[in-house]
């Protein structure tokens, strides 16, 4: 997005009477921040290469939100020079690894082969102290303010964060939606018209032991198991639900619901309120009385969830209740987050890329992952994907091992 305005005495300074401010997602070029600040006194100053104009352009782009860019920009050399860059991640260090660290020595920037003057950035050692002090400031503010909220943030900047510790056989013909165990038993609802199923697995081998084909209409999405010996399922596009005997796997009673996006993807079961937690493929939990399911419970409104980079987390998909919270996996991402369905908060974000890596799972005809389940064993979850040959069992870092209901 590019806005005109009038250029400031700095760019005056620089020879430019006609500037544009360019505004930047910063996480599409650095990895991480994103917005306008002003320049500060940890800056960056470089002269980049533009095709497509001769326009200079002055970019202010916040990184981090303690180090600021400022970008000159024209169709001349890639030249400049940066200070303050140990206040970046390793990511954004080699991205601006062709910028030369340090002042030039005569104080100027180039500009199609002249000197300009560079902007004024200020003393960079005390900035770089003050930018120490301030990011020290804000992590121990954010550990508190977990502690005060008793939990502790995992994001998928911190990498693998789980441990993989056994995996068992899956038909690799199941398009898996829904993963539950109850009972003694792991369940699984599977997609696809005409090809949608309830099945009865094996917890130790992943045998299937009994199935039942859906009516070809419906596109079978998530289930989980609740109660007295029963599972409830929910469907793609239908707007249908079905309760279902966990043993005989017969159909004891239908219902209609809505949601945000009138289609059903995942559900989960908090046995402590007897409550259902739906997600529909946009960033809302839904919340539905066990006893009147389809409808949003009285006194208890949808949750919009919300990322940990800001943004709506939407396309949530298979869910499980763990410990009080919801553990969701997102389509088409190997990531699995836990949230707070009071708050809606990622409380931990989880980097599952190294589980069944794309390139190896594509060769073997797998698609997403998709499908988590408590096990019977304290701390250790079930986590399968659509048409995957496996199911694994994992630990994720971070998770109290306590006993675990969904």
């Amino acid at each position: 997005k590019v806005e005109q305005r009038a250029p400031s005495q700095t760019e005056k300074n620089m020879g430019e009477e006609d500037y544009s401010v360019v505004d930047v997602d910063v996480k599409n070029s650095f990895g991480s921040g994103d917005g306008m600040c002003p320049v500060g006194n940890d800056s960056f100053r470089l002269t980049a290469t533009t095709k497509s104009t001769r326009r200079r352009l002055f970019v202010v782009l916040s990184v981090l939100g303690t180090v600021a860019i400022v970008a000159y920009a024209s169709s001349g050399n890639y030249v400049g020079h940066a200070v303050a860059a140990d206040r970046l991640n390793t990511n954004s260090r080699r991205r601006l690894s062709k910028v030369k660290k340090g002042p030039p020595e005569d104080g100027a920037c180039e500009h199609d082969g002249e000197k300009v003057p560079c902007p004024e950035i200020g003393n960079s050692t005390d900035a770089n102290a003050n930018s120490e002090e301030e990011g020290a400031g804000k992590q121990e503010k954010a550990k508190v303010q977990e502690q005060q909220e008793g939990y502790t943030k995992i994001s998928l900047r911190d990498g693998k964060k789980f441990k993989k510790l056994d995996q068992m056989k899956h038909d690799k013909s199941s398009f898996t939606q829904g993963l539950t165990y109850g009972n003694g038993k792991l369940f699984e609802s599977t997609g696809l018209y005409g090809r949608s199923k309830v099945r009865q697995l094996d917890p130790e081998t992943g045998a299937v032991i009994k199935s039942v084909d859906m009516d070809g209409i419906y596109f079978g999405e998530g289930m989980t198991y609740y109660g007295d010996n029963r599972l409830i399922q929910i469907t793609w596009k239908k707007q249908k639900g079905f309760i279902y005997d966990a043993d005989t796997l017969d159909v004891v009673s239908e219902f209609d619901f809505t949601t945000t996006k009138n289609e059903g993807w995942g559900i989960t079961y908090d046995e402590y309120d007897r409550t259902f937690i739906v997600s529909d493929g946009s960033s809302y939990l839904h919340f539905w009385d066990e006893d009147a399911p389809g409808i949003d419970k009285e006194g208890r409104p949808k949750v919009q969830v919300m990322r940990q980079n800001g943004k709506p987390a939407n396309e949530l998909n298979e869910l499980e209740f763990v410990d009080g919270k919801v553990i969701a996996n997102v389509w088409y991402e190997d990531t699995l987050l836990v949230i707070d369905p009071k708050t809606g908060v990622c409380e931990k974000e989880y980097d599952f890329k190294s589980l069944w890596p794309k390139a190896e799972r594509r060769h073997a005809g797998g698609d997403v992952l998709n499908g988590v389940s408590v096990s019977p064993e304290k701390g250790i979850l079930y986590v399968t994907g659509k048409l995957w040959d496996k199911i694994y069992k994992i630990k994720l870092d971070g998770m109290d091992e306590e006993e675990a209901s969904g």
